[in-house]
C-alpha cells in the first residue's frame, strides 16, 4: 500500500496480510475487511479512516494511537472488543455497530458523539451495563439490544427525542423499562419480545409519538398504563403470549361511548392469552377503529354479534380456538379470515364464511376445516388442478379448494395463461393452510393492483378464448374445488369451465394437459404391432376411452388420441409410425427430445396443399367459438372463411372453386 489508496475491501484472500499493512496509507479513509486473517502483532489503523467497517475485527482493544477525528462509522461485529475509553472528542461519529461482541459487557461513555444516529448491540451476550449517556443522545434514532440476555436494566432514565426505532427483543431478564423524562413526539416503533418486564411506567404517556409497540411473549407482564390508550399516534399493539394482561380490559367496562375508549388503535394481537367470551366482547367493544384482530389459540366459545359494528375490520385472525363454535354475520369490510383448526364450528358458522364469496369481496381469503362446497358455486371440479377458460379480460373470480392429504402448512400458488407462467412481485403467493381444510380466495390476493391490472393486455388483443390455470407448490392433493365468478365485473359469457374448442388439427390445453390430435388415417398401418390395422386401431382406441374418462371436454370427442408428454399413453403413442409428418404447431408443446422419438414415416416437410390445410383448420377452429356465439369477424374475414370452408384442396397448385382462374391466381 502507498499513500496513494484512499479505500479498500480484502475479501476472501488466501493468505494472511502482516499486521502494519496499512501503515503506510496515510490516507486511507475507507477499509472494508472480511475474511481476512492478520499476523506478527498489532494491527495499525491509519487516523484518516472515515469508515471502519471490519467483522472480525481480531484484536480484543484499538491501536494506541488510533484516534480517528472525523470517523463516521464503525462497524466492528463478531470482534473480541472489550469496550474501555469513551468515546471523546467523535463529533462526526454516526453509527455504531459491535452486534455479536461476546467479550462486550459494558458500553462506555458516549457523550462525545453527539451526532451519533444509530447504536446497535444485538447478541452481545455478556452486556450488563450501558452508559447513562446513552440515554440523552440528541440525534439517536435507531437504538436496537435484542438478545442481550444478561441485561437486567438499561438506565433508569432516557431522553432521546429523535428515537424511532427501540428493541430490547429476547433481552429475557430485562425486568424494568426507563422513565421518561420528556416529550418524545417523533413516529416511535418499540419491540420488546420476550422479556421480564412486569410493568411500564406511568412516564410511557411522554411517548406522544408511539405508534407500534409488540410486548408479546412477555410472561410476566401484568398491566398496561392506561395513559397508553389515549397517545394520540397509537395505532398497533401486539400482546400475544401475556395471559395475565386480561384484567387491563376491566377499566372500559363503564365506557359508554366506543369514542372514548381506544379511539385509534387499528392493529391488536392478542393470541394466546386464556381469552373468554367476555374478554373478546370487551376487546371487540373498546377498539372502534380496528383493521387487523388476531385472537388465535384462545378459549372463547363465540365470536360477539357486536363484531359486525366494526366497519373497518378487514382482517380476523381466530385459528387454533379449539373451542370456537359460533363465527356470526362478519363486517362487510372483511377480507380474510383465518379460521383453521377451529373443528368446533357449527354449520351454520362454516356457511358464514362461505357466505363471503358470493359478496363478491375484493381480495377474499377464508381458510377453515373441511365442509361441502356449496351447490351456488359456479363450477364444482375434482383433483386435477383447476382450470378454466376466458376472453376479452381476465376474469374476477373467487376459487375453493378443499384439501386433502398434506405434510405441509405452507403453499405456493401460481397462475398460468395458455400455460404460460404469469410471474408477479406479489406480496402475497404464500398461503397457510392444512389438512381436511377448505382455503377460499379472490385470485386478485396473487397480484398488486397494477399487476393485476396488466392482466387485462393478455386478452384484450383479440376475442380468442385462452385458458386459466392455477396450481399449487408443492403439489397438493384437492378433494375438490370449485369457482365462482364476480358476475358485477365479469360477463358469464366470457368464461368457461369445459374447452370452448372443437377438436380439430393442432394442439392445445384440455384439462390441464398437453394434447396432440391424430386423426385415425394418420396411423400407419400394421405401424405398432407389425400386424393388421384393427389391433392398432383398437389400442389407440384404448388410450383414448382412458383420456375422455378424465377429461370431459368436448374437444375429446372426435380426437383419436391425445396425451401429455412422459405420460404413460405417450410413451404408447411413440411405438406408432405416422404417415406424414406433423407440422410444428401440433407437436410445439412438446419436449424436443419426445418429438425425436417418434417415427415418422415421411420425414419431408409438409407440401403447400397440407400446410394450406393446416392453416384453414386452424383459422376455422378460431372462427368457430365466435360464430357460435353470434360474433362477427367482420364482413371481409366472414367472406374469406367462407371462400375457405369452400374450398377443397386437392394438390399443389390445385384447387376447385367457381372462382375465375384470374381470380384464383390473384
Amino acid at each position: 500500500g502507498s499513500s496513494k489508496i484512499e479505500g479498500i475491501k480484502l475479501d476472501c484472500l488466501e493468505e494472511n496480510l502482516i499486521s502494519r499493512a496499512f501503515e503506510e496509507m496515510k490516507k486511507l479513509r475507507i477499509l472494508i475487511v472480511r475474511n481476512t486473517s492478520f499476523s506478527f502483532g498489532r494491527i495499525h489503523l491509519p487516523n484518516q479512516l472515515r469508515l471502519l467497517d471490519w467483522k472480525g475485527f481480531p484484536s480484543k482493544s484499538f491501536p494506541p494511537d488510533f484516534y480517528p477525528k472525523k470517523i463516521a462509522a464503525f462497524n466492528l461485529r463478531c470482534s473480541p472488543l472489550v469496550l474501555k475509553k469513551p468515546f471523546q472528542k467523535f463529533e462526526h461519529l454516526t453509527y455504531m455497530n459491535f452486534s455479536y461482541c461476546q467479550s462486550i459487557t459494558r458500553i462506555p461513555d458516549v457523550s462525545g458523539a453527539k451526532n451519533l444516529t444509530e447504536l446497535i448491540l444485538n447478541k452481545c451476550k455478556k452486556l450488563v451495563k450501558v452508559d447513562e449517556s446513552v440515554g440523552f443522545l440528541p440525534n439517536l434514532v435507531y437504538l436496537s439490544a435484542s438478545g442481550c440476555i444478561q441485561l437486567r436494566s438499561f438506565l433508569p432514565r432516557i431522553f432521546l427525542p429523535s428515537l424511532e426505532f427501540l428493541s430490547f427483543d429476547m433481552c429475557r431478564r430485562l425486568a424494568f423499562f426507563p422513565d421518561i423524562v420528556g416529550t418524545m413526539d417523533k413516529p416511535l416503533k418499540i419491540c420488546m419480545k420476550d422479556t421480564a418486564i412486569r410493568e411500564l411506567p406511568p412516564s410511557f404517556a411522554n411517548l406522544s409519538g408511539l405508534g407500534y409497540l409488540d410486548m408479546s411473549s412477555c410472561k410476566q407482564l401484568q398491566k398496561l398504563p392506561s395513559e397508553l390508550f389515549v397517545l394520540p399516534n397509537f395505532v398497533t399493539l401486539k400482546i400475544g403470549g401475556c395471559p395475565q394482561l386480561r384484567e387491563s380490559f376491566t377499566q372500559f367496562k363503564g365506557c359508554d361511548s366506543r369514542a372514548e375508549c381506544w379511539p385509534n388503535l387499528e392493529t391488536l394481537h392478542f393470541c394466546n392469552a386464556c381469552l373468554s367470551d367476555e374478554d373478546l366482547y370487551m376487546i371487540v367493544h373498546s377498539f372502534p377503529k380496528l383493521i387487523e384482530l388476531n385472537v388465535s389459540s384462545n378459549y372463547f366459545v363465540s365470536i360477539p354479534a357486536y363484531i359486525k359494528e366494526s366497519i373497518n375490520l378487514t382482517t380476523l385472525d381466530v385459528s387454533y380456538c379449539l373451542k370456537l363454535q359460533q363465527i356470526p354475520a362478519l363486517p362487510s369490510s372483511i377480507q380474510k379470515v383465518d379460521a383453521r383448526h377451529c373443528n368446533s364450528l357449527t354449520a351454520d358458522s362454516s356457511s358464514t364464511l362461505w357466505s363471503q364469496m358470493p359478496r363478491e369481496i375484493d381480495r377474499l381469503e377464508v381458510a377453515m376445516p373441511e365442509t361441502e362446497i356449496p351447490e351456488w358455486l359456479d363450477y364444482h371440479g375434482h383433483g386435477e388442478s383447476p382450470i378454466f377458460w376466458a376472453r376479452g379480460k381476465f376474469p374476477v373470480v373467487a376459487l375453493a379448494f378443499v384439501v386433502d392429504e398434506i405434510n405441509y402448512q405452507v403453499v405456493n400458488l401460481h397462475l398460468f395463461i395458455d400455460n404460460e407462467h404469469v410471474t408477479v412481485q406479489s406480496q402475497h403467493l404464500i398461503f397457510n393452510i392444512a389438512e381436511d381444510h377448505v382455503l377460499l380466495f379472490d385470485l386478485r390476493v396473487l397480484f398488486r393492483v397494477e399487476e393485476w391490472k396488466r392482466l387485462d393486455a393478455r386478452f384484450q388483443h383479440d376475442n380468442c378464448w385462452k385458458s386459466i390455470q392455477v396450481k399449487c407448490e408443492p403439489d397438493i392433493i384437492l378433494k375438490d374445488w370449485g369457482v365462482h365468478v364476480y358476475k358485477k365485473e365479469t360477463n358469464m359469457d366470457d368464461i368457461q369451465f369445459s374447452c370452448p374448442y372443437p377438436a380439430t388439427l393442432g394442439s392445445g390445453s384440455c384439462m390441464g394437459l398437453n394434447l396432440i390430435w391424430v386423426p385415425r388415417d394418420w396411423v400407419e398401418e400394421g405401424s405398432a404391432t407389425g400386424t393388421d390395422s384393427s389391433s392398432d386401431v383398437e389400442e389407440l382406441d384404448t388410450i383414448l376411452q382412458v383420456k375422455e374418462a378424465s377429461c370431459s371436454s368436448p374437444c375429446a370427442v372426435s380426437c383419436s388420441c391425445y396425451c401429455s408428454a412422459g405420460s404413460s399413453s405417450f410413451k404408447k403413442l411413440l411405438g406408432f409410425k405416422f404417415r406424414r409428418r406433423l407440422s410444428i404447431n401440433m407437436i410445439s408443446r412438446w419436449p424436443e427430445d419426445d418429438v425425436d422419438d417418434i417415427d415418422f414415416r415421411n420425414q419431408e416437410p409438409l407440401s403447400f396443399s397440407e400446410n394450406l390445410q393446416t392453416v384453414m383448420e386452424n383459422l376455422r377452429r378460431l372462427a368457430a367459438p365466435r360464430q357460435k356465439k353470434g360474433m362477427s369477424n367482420g364482413d371481409h374475414d366472414n367472406d374469406s372463411l367462407k371462400w375457405l370452408a369452400e374450398t377443397e384442396i386437392l394438390s399443389d397448385g390445385e384447387y376447385e372453386d367457381e372462382e375465375e382462374e384470374s381470380d384464383s391466381e390473384a
